[in-house]
C-alpha cells in the first residue's frame, strides 16, 4: 500500500530544556496528522479503485461478458454501496438478462440524478410492464430527460404500445423520427403500430425495406417473423426467427431477448410438427438454464 506523506510538517527541533516533555507534547499532534494524511490517501485510492472497476465493467458489458461485468459492478458497490454509476451498470445487466425486478430494487434504493440513471430506471419499468410508471418518470424528471429527446419519445412510444394506446404510440415514434430520421428503433415502432392496425402487407414491405439498409437488425427480423405468423406463413416465419437468432451478438449468458426468440421459435417448430428441431432448441435452453429441469418434460408434452 502506498503511504502519502507529502506536505507533512517538520517536527519542532528538540530544545535544550525538558526534551522529554517537548516530545510528549508533539507526538499526539503528529499521530493525528499522520492519521489524517493516511486517511486522505486511502480515500484517493478508493476513488481510483471504483473508477477502475467501473471502466473495466463497462468494457465487459459492451463485449457481452456479463459475468465479468457483474463482478466488477459488485466490487465497486462493496467499496461504495450507494455509487450511482455502479448501480446503473449492474441494473443494465439485470435488465438485459431478464431480471428487471432486481434492477428496480437496486435503483430505487438510491436517489439518482443522472440521465443514465433515469433512462435505466425507465427501461426497468418498461421491462416489468409498468408502463404508466415509465410515463410518470419521464414527466417528473423532464429537466433531465430533455438531454436526450429521442429517448424520451422512444420511452413514450413503448409505454403507449404497452397501454394499447396505438395513436399516441404512433405520434411518439413520429416525433422521434422528426428529430432523428434514421433512428431504427423509431422505425420499428412505427412498423409495429402498422402491424397492430392490421396492415400486414404494409408492415412486411416496410420491414424488408428497413432490412436492406440494416440487415443486422434483430428486432426487424423478429417483427417480420411475427407478421408472417399472423399471415399463416409459418415457413417464412421460422426463417425470419432463425435469422434473428443468428444475428444476435455472442454473449457469455443468454439474454432475455435471446430466450424469448428461441421460445417462440420452439413453439413455431412444434406447431409445424418439426419436433426434432424444436427439441434441439429446447436442449439449447436447458443447457443455458440447468436448474430448469422441468423444461424438457414440458416441451415433450407440448409436442
Amino acid at each position: 500500500m502506498r503511504v502519502c506523506v507529502t506536505g507533512m510538517p517538520d517536527l519542532p527541533a528538540r530544545g535544550p530544556h525538558r526534551p522529554q516533555q517537548t516530545a510528549w507534547r508533539v507526538l499526539p499532534f503528529v499521530a493525528i496528522l499522520l492519521a489524517a494524511f493516511v486517511a486522505g490517501c486511502a480515500k484517493q485510492e478508493t476513488g481510483a479503485d471504483i473508477k477502475t472497476h467501473l471502466r473495466t465493467g463497462q468494457a465487459f458489458f459492451e463485449q457481452g461478458q456479463f459475468n465479468a461485468t457483474i463482478i466488477e459492478a459488485r466490487a465497486a458497490l462493496q467499496i461504495d454501496p450507494n455509487n450511482e454509476e455502479a448501480s446503473v451498470l449492474l441494473a443494465r445487466v439485470q435488465i438485459t438478462l431478464g431480471a428487471p425486478q432486481a434492477a428496480l430494487a437496486l435503483l430505487e434504493r438510491i436517489e439518482g440524478t443522472t440521465l443514465g440513471y433515469f433512462e435505466t430506471l425507465s427501461e426497468a419499468y418498461l421491462a416489468r410492464g409498468k408502463f404508466a410508471s415509465a410515463l410518470l418518470l419521464v414527466r417528473q424528471h423532464a429537466d433531465v430527460f430533455k438531454q436526450d429527446p429521442v429517448k424520451v419519445e422512444l420511452i413514450n412510444g413503448e409505454a403507449r404500445l404497452g397501454l394499447r394506446d396505438v395513436a399516441e404510440a404512433r405520434a411518439a415514434y413520429q416525433r422521434a423520427l422528426k428529430i432523428d430520421p434514421g433512428n431504427v428503433d423509431a422505425q420499428i415502432g412505427i412498423i409495429t403500430v402498422v402491424t397492430l392496425t392490421g396492415d400486414l402487407e404494409g408492415a412486411e414491405a416496410r420491414l424488408k425495406k428497413l432490412l436492406e439498409t440494416h440487415p443486422e437488425s434483430v428486432d426487424a427480423f423478429t417483427l417480420l417473423g411475427a407478421v408472417y405468423v399472423r399471415q399463416g406463413r409459418y415457413d417464412d416465419a421460422e426463417s425470419a426467427l432463425t435469422d434473428a437468432v443468428s444475428r444476435m451478438p455472442s454473449t457469455d449468458r443468454f439474454t432475455r431477448k435471446r430466450v424469448v426468440l428461441i421460445q417462440n421459435l420452439i413453439r413455431l417448430l412444434a406447431r409445424q410438427g418439426r419436433s426434432g428441431e424444436a427439441l434441439f432448441y429446447q436442449e439449447m435452453l436447458a443447457d443455458a438454464f440447468p436448474n430448469a429441469e422441468g423444461m424438457r418434460d414440458k416441451m415433450s408434452e407440448v409436442i
